[in-house]
């Protein structure tokens, strides 16, 4: 097995606990994403039943976009803070119950994030 076939297969088996969990506890999961794209929440929607717990993502990339979706308040995007916001702001627009928050920087010259 290829080390991008090992990713992906440890991609769907964490999204598929994921969903087990969100299915016992009766929760609604969303996520919030900057530098992975939407990549956590591809993962979350093909996992079996998402239907039942995945509310849905947030791809949020520039810094006012951060801010107008999700209520990112002003300071470093890349940070614990952030994600926090990020995650915080998913889960309020989404109706969920737990979210996640990814951001962060894509290579030594990117201020993006």
């Amino acid at each position: 097995m290829s080390a991008s076939e090992q990713l992906r297969a440890d991609f769907e088996e964490l999204a598929e606990r994921v969903g087990k969990a969100a299915l016992a506890r009766g929760a609604l999961v969303a996520t919030a994403e900057s530098l992975t794209s939407g990549q956590v929440a591809v993962h979350l929607g093909a996992a079996p039943d998402a239907g039942d717990w995945f509310a849905g993502g947030v791809v949020a990339y520039t810094v006012e976009a951060k801010q107008r979706a999700l209520g990112v308040p002003p300071g470093p995007v890349i940070s614990e803070q952030c994600a926090t916001a990020m995650a915080e702001g998913a889960a309020q627009r989404l109706g969920a119950d737990c979210a996640v928050g990814v951001t962060g920087v894509g290579g030594p010259d990117d201020a993006g994030g």
